[in-house]
């Protein structure tokens, strides 16, 4: 970046021409030998005691405070030849308050002062330079604001996705969880159905058998016989007549008829059995015949 050099332009109207002009020339010397403050002092002088006011009086003022540092200073001084109507003064004023506002960062200001610098002066080689470098910095400071927008917005589409799949994936680990919670459900459940079917059909056994063997019990207690009937059932089981003896108290026979009928089927024995001893005899003299 580019500054100015102070401009000396001597004044040959007033009262006192030669204590202006040897201020003046006392000022150049102090800001060429680095000693800036002191310029500022003459000039200051200059502009405020003797009331000499002139663009170049203004412009040197301002230059001194800059490279003092004094830049709110210079700015305002600066500023006030700016509005002056010699263009090539306040083409120089302009350029100086581009350079300020570039050592601020304040690149838009920078490039509009340096643009009506150019259009006060377009032969302002230092304006024109610096209006280039300055539009080339803001382009590429605008290329870098929208990458890193972009970057930023890229970065938080990746943190939304990223967070949309974790979300996804707890949900889908909370889904998991529950189906795997109920199916353990699921499976508590039929086992203690099942538990509760097998005791139930373990007591309905239970039950059965123990209704068997009550029922079992009821019949043994029936066939004992009770107190005082024991001994009756045994004589009468003992009179009882067996089916192989035949029971002679009942048919009352005397001996004198049960020999005679016992002679009887004797009798009645022989005679069959020679009655088979004839039939082979008529049958030979049956076949003689033929």
């Amino acid at each position: 970046m580019k500054y100015l050099l102070l401009i000396i332009a001597l004044s040959w109207n007033g009262a006192d021409i030669s204590q202006t002009n040897s201020l003046k020339k006392e000022a150049l010397d102090l800001y060429v030998s680095g000693r800036y403050d002191l310029a500022e002092q003459k000039l200051v002088f200059l502009k405020d005691s003797l009331g000499v006011s002139s663009p170049e009086i203004g412009l040197n003022l301002a230059s001194a405070q800059f490279n003092q540092g004094k830049t709110e200073e210079a700015f305002f001084n600066y500023k006030e030849v700016a509005s002056s109507k010699n263009n090539e003064y306040a083409s120089q004023a302009l350029l100086q308050m581009g350079v300020i506002s570039h050592d601020q960062q304040k690149l838009e200001e920078a490039l509009n002062a340096f643009r009506e610098s150019l259009i006060r002066d377009p032969g302002n080689k230092e304006s024109r330079y610096n209006y280039e470098l300055v539009k080339k910095k803001l382009e590429q400071q605008q290329d870098q604001e929208q990458q890193e927008d972009q970057d930023k917005q890229d970065q938080q589409d990746q943190e939304n996705k990223n967070k949309d799949q974790q979300d996804q994936e707890k949900d889908q680990e909370q889904e998991n969880e529950q189906d795997q919670q109920q199916q353990e459900e699921d499976q508590e459940q039929g086992e203690n159905q099942e538990q509760d079917r097998k005791e139930g059909d373990q007591d309905q056994e239970d039950q059965q058998q123990q209704e068997g063997e009550e029922q079992n019990a009821e019949e043994e207690q029936q066939e004992q016989p009770k107190p005082g009937e024991e001994g009756d059932e045994k004589e009468q089981q003992q009179n009882a007549p067996t089916k192989s003896q035949p029971d002679f108290n009942e048919v009352k026979i005397s001996p004198e008829m049960a020999k005679m009928i016992l002679q009887a089927m004797e009798n009645r024995e022989m005679q069959y059995f020679q009655q088979l001893k004839k039939e082979p005899t008529k049958s030979s003299k049956s076949k003689s015949k033929w």
